[in-house]
């Protein structure tokens, strides 16, 4: 009996010390991505906002599994309930149908980019880009954007091919994060002169980046209270901080 109560107060012990600590942790799987920086199977810890998000559901005894797919089958299964929720997420009107929002993780900048001597010009209209091919990814709320706009879309399932596309003159700019864009250059073209980037101004939009909850899975709301509790305990310790720290991550200006 002495034995017993001993080790049932050495697990009251750890759970008291790390609250990520569950009895019986909850497996939930999200499907996500590879966009790096963000999130990305060969990244430390799957990329610093993947991080944020398994940090913040671990304090709540959630165990997170991340299911890669290409954008429009990553929302899709989001949406029909064959996982939990989808990494990544803008908001989107239509979406709310099928998605429950939690708090903001991240701040996400979408910019035009461009190669020096291309004839692109950019007022900070969409009208302003009509006849320029913008590549962009396929499936993605800016995407639609731009088509309901007008504007000439080479869609793509993945941003590193639009990021070959306008190196080799295919397209006349893309749209995506800054991040995003020399990451992918940095793997494909290292050499390449950085003076020849133009990013154009002003910036397409600042969308806010969730993890967002499919409504078709039982327990969507708890879930989603629990992230909001877990993201607000890691604000408030400092481990956010000190996730983009260790992934040399800032705020995007």
């Amino acid at each position: 009996m002495r034995i017993r109560i001993a080790v049932i107060g050495l697990i009251l012990i750890l759970v008291d010390l790390f609250p990520g600590i569950s009895y019986a942790q909850k497996t939930i799987q999200l499907a996500t991505i590879n966009w790096e920086p963000y999130t990305g199977e060969a990244l430390p810890a799957q990329g610093f906002f993947s991080e944020l998000v398994t940090e913040s559901l671990m304090r709540e005894g959630y165990h997170v599994e991340f299911k890669y797919y290409p954008w429009p089958r990553a929302l899709a299964y989001t949406k029909n309930g064959h996982v939990h929720g989808l990494m990544d997420a803008y908001w989107k009107k239509d979406r709310i149908q099928f998605l429950e929002y939690p708090d903001v993780v991240w701040k996400v900048k979408e910019e035009f980019i461009t190669l020096r001597g291309n004839p692109v010009t950019y007022t900070g209209t969409l009208a302003s880009l009509k006849g320029f091919a913008i590549g962009v990814l396929r499936g993605s709320a800016q995407a639609e954007e731009l088509k309901v706009a007008g504007l000439q879309t080479e869609e793509i399932a993945d941003q590193v091919q639009n990021v070959k596309k306008l190196l080799e003159k295919h397209i006349n700019a893309v749209l995506m994060p800054k991040s995003v864009f020399f990451y992918h250059l940095e793997q494909i073209a290292p050499q390449f002169d950085r003076t020849r980037i133009v990013i154009l101004k002003p910036p397409y939009k600042i969308y806010d980046m969730y993890v967002a909850f499919s409504k078709q899975k039982p327990g969507c709301k708890q879930l989603t209270a629990d992230f909001n509790k877990g993201l607000y305990r890691i604000k408030a310790d400092g481990t956010y901080e000190k996730i983009l720290h260790k992934h040399h991550v800032r705020l995007e200006e």
